[in-house]
This record gives C-alpha cells, sequence and structure tokens, in this order.
C-alpha cells in the first residue's frame, strides 16, 4: 500500500476508536450577536393651559386644609 494511503486508513481507524470511547469532538457553534434595537422615545403632548383657574382653586382648598390641621394642634 502506498504511505498516503496506510495514513488515511490509520485516520479512519482512529476516528472508529474515538467514536466507540465516546471521544469525538464536537464542533463548536458560534454565536451569532444579536443588534440592540433602539428604542424610540415617544414626544409627550402638550395639554392645553385651559384648566389653569380650576388647578388654583384646588391649590386654595388644599392649602386651606393644611392650615386648619396645623391651627388645630
Amino acid at each position: 500500500m502506498l504511505p498516503s494511503i496506510t495514513f488515511a486508513v490509520s485516520l479512519y481507524e482512529a476516528e472508529q476508536v474515538m467514536a466507540i470511547s465516546g471521544k469525538k469532538k464536537k464542533k463548536k457553534k458560534k454565536k451569532k450577536k444579536k443588534k440592540k434595537k433602539k428604542k424610540k422615545k415617544k414626544k409627550k403632548k402638550k395639554r392645553k393651559i385651559n384648566s389653569k383657574v380650576e388647578l388654583q382653586e384646588g391649590r386654595k382648598e388644599g392649602n386651606d386644609k393644611i392650615l386648619e390641621v396645623v391651627s388645630s394642634r
């Protein structure tokens, strides 16, 4: 036999022995890097300031309540 053929046969036999012993090399899978998606920022809707009077009245009521609690102490 030619030396190249004997070498190939010996490699084949070595693989068979490895398979029997369960030590066959496993190919590692390369992990693909995931690209991060950029989150779009939501624009806040600006409220129209028609309710200014209601807010001020609410604040006045709130302040009165606080004053009552302080005066009761």
